[in-house]
């Protein structure tokens, strides 16, 4: 969907139309659950967080300015919501859904690397801090832009 269609769509939301805000969420819904269970490594807390997510979205739509774009108001929903919900107490280790490739695929090594790259950097993010890790998943595994993820963090670029 394009910027101008979600505009309206949007206008429509702020309207009290929750059938348009249901195309929103489902524009966005798998990518709200893989930033959610990056977070709280748990694929039923992972889908609570994006429809709580959703949730609070639908209800303070309102407030959405446009200053940036919607997906990035949302991601920022997203992420202090899986947050919120996440123990601190307890280490959290970023595990993907496992991933099915062809066996050609699998013998390659671009996807070798890729693998063992990504289980290097899982690894690496239970030795630092939640922001911090908020931050790298967003950028190397989801490849959101640095002003992207200082609007959705809220920390300066």
């Amino acid at each position: 969907m394009n910027q101008q269609e979600e505009a309206i769509i949007i206008q429509k939301c702020c309207k009290g139309d929750h059938v348009a805000f249901s195309v929103l969420a489902t524009a966005y819904q798998n990518m709200a659950i893989t930033i959610a269970y990056n977070i709280v490594t748990n694929q039923a807390d992972a889908e609570d967080v994006a429809q709580d997510a959703f949730i609070k979205a639908y209800t303070s739509i309102k407030s959405f300015k446009g200053n940036a774009r919607f997906l990035t108001w949302l991601y920022r929903i997203v992420v202090n919501t899986a947050l919120n919900k996440q123990k601190r107490t307890t280490l959290i280790y970023v595990e993907q859904p496992e991933e099915h490739y062809d066996e050609a695929v699998e013998d390659s090594m671009a996807s070798l690397k890729s693998n063992e790259q990504k289980k290097y950097i899982r690894q690496a993010l239970l030795h630092i801090s939640e922001a911090e890790r908020v931050c790298i998943i967003l950028y190397y595994l989801n490849d959101w832009s640095i002003a992207e993820i200082g609007d959705i963090t809220g920390f300066s670029v």
